[in-house]
């Protein structure tokens, strides 16, 4: 959707229940799943052709593309232990270029950001499948995975210049209405009470709005001080799904 314009252009996927949207400038890539098999596909932007990747008996949660790599997340249960994986695959040709084991640090990785040559993931659940409050980093250049703890759990991640933007709740039950502001040069963390659940996050200019359960509310960037709330009336079994800005 041009958002200008207001076109539309359609880009034909044959499968169904996509999630795990990524795009660059020469093409969409989309991850789905069924049957216990995972599939991670490339749109081409011109002619529109199609590349896929196929993985059995695992779960890919997600999948972004980063520095010239197409990085995709997946899961699955190994002899009764949960194996956790980053997969590292050439965007140009949907080949994969190598595996790298990140069981230790959990599994479930949803929200995914790039920053310089860090790859910043938030790990939903630990290895004993618990909630987690760790983010992972990987460095694109060195291979070096490190992590950052927060005191809650984490499932929602935003870059804005220099800081890591990491959202803390529950998504399922809707508890939880904090947010962390991570310097990415310092490793400072302050948080902050919002007073809703901030089930998705986006920035303009100098505010930070966030989508709530049925509400949209916005905050000042720097004081995080609440400026606007509004309630969206939804019918039932509906819920908000997605909040941009431009």
């Amino acid at each position: 959707l041009n958002l200008e314009t207001l076109e539309q252009q359609e880009y034909t996927l044959d499968q169904i229940a996509i999630y795990g949207v990524s795009v660059n400038s020469s093409a969409i890539y989309a991850t789905n799943n069924i049957n216990n098999k995972s599939y991670v596909s490339r749109i081409d932007r011109l002619d529109k052709t199609v590349k896929t990747i196929e993985y059995e008996n695992v779960y890919v949660s997600t999948a972004y593309v980063f520095n010239d790599m197409l990085y995709a997340f997946s899961s699955t249960w190994d002899n009764d232990a949960l194996q956790s994986t980053l997969h590292c695959i050439d965007p140009a040709t949907m080949t994969e270029v190598t595996q790298i084991d990140i069981s230790a640090l959990g599994c479930g990785i949803r929200s995914v950001v790039g920053v310089g040559d860090i790859l910043y993931f938030a790990i939903s659940t630990d290895p004993q499948d618990n909630f987690n409050n760790v983010v992972g980093a990987y460095d694109t250049a060195t291979g070096e995975i490190t992590t950052i703890e927060f005191s809650q759990n984490v499932f929602h991640l935003l870059n804005v210049g220099s800081k890591l933007y990491v959202t803390h709740g529950n998504l399922v039950t809707g508890a939880g209405t904090s947010l962390s502001a991570y310097d990415i040069a310092s490793g400072n963390i302050s948080t902050y009470d919002l007073g809703i659940c901030p089930g998705q996050i986006t920035v303009h200019g100098e505010a930070l709005y966030v989508m709530g359960q049925n509400q949209l509310a916005k905050y000042d960037l720097l004081t995080m001080e609440k400026q606007v709330e509004i309630e969206i009336p939804l019918n039932d079994g509906y819920y908000l799904s997605g909040i941009f800005a431009r």
